[in-house]
């Protein structure tokens, strides 16, 4: 009897292949465990370049060993995901499975358990659409100020009018960008 057993459990393998452990959970997470991951954008968030920016960021964690996208991911973004990879000395796979589930296109996982509580992105840490669709990267002294204490992290990003921008005519990118200023922008 213990002979047909083991028999059966080797025409399983055979048929469906080798069991694997939380087969539901690693399908949200793009082929890893949950306890593994640092970091989840959703398909959403990873076409945003301020999304990109805090990726970079994270990716200087030493936990992060790795960064996995989902083969759908658009090709650019895809290459700037790489860029980030190769800047940080950091590993990059591409995940092209049909049973994946969920909304994920991104994560970053470690080789051990990190088991972080909250592994998707805040959206609260992505720049306001007031900033992030600013016509230009030209901001006011009022809006710099309020970039500088609300996103400290995206500071870079943007610089204040000066004396000889207010002179040629150069306009804040928040304050303007109500007008349709055309191709040129």
């Amino acid at each position: 009897m213990d002979e047909k057993n083991q028999l059966d459990k080797y025409i399983d393998f055979a048929l469906s292949g080798i069991p694997e452990l939380k087969t539901a959970e690693r399908r949200n997470w793009l082929g890893e465990f949950r306890e593994k991951i640092v970091l989840a954008l959703t398909s959403e968030q990873i076409q945003r370049d301020d999304a990109l920016q805090l990726v970079e960021e994270k990716m200087k964690d030493h936990r992060v060993d790795a960064l996995i996208v989902k083969g759908q991911v658009n090709q650019e973004i895809a290459g700037k995901l790489m860029t980030i990879c190769q800047r940080t000395g950091k590993d990059y796979r591409s995940i092209n499975r049909p049973d994946l589930k969920g909304d994920i296109a991104m994560v970053l996982v470690s080789n051990d358990a990190v088991d972080e509580e909250n592994v998707l992105l805040d959206t609260s840490a992505l720049l306001s659409d007031t900033f992030y669709h600013a016509r230009s990267n030209k901001l006011c002294k009022k809006h710099m100020e309020e970039l500088k204490k609300q996103y400290p992290q995206f500071e870079n990003r943007f610089e204040e009018i000066g004396l000889l921008d207010k002179m040629i005519g150069t306009k804040c990118g928040v304050c303007e960008g109500g007008e349709d200023l055309g191709p040129l922008y």
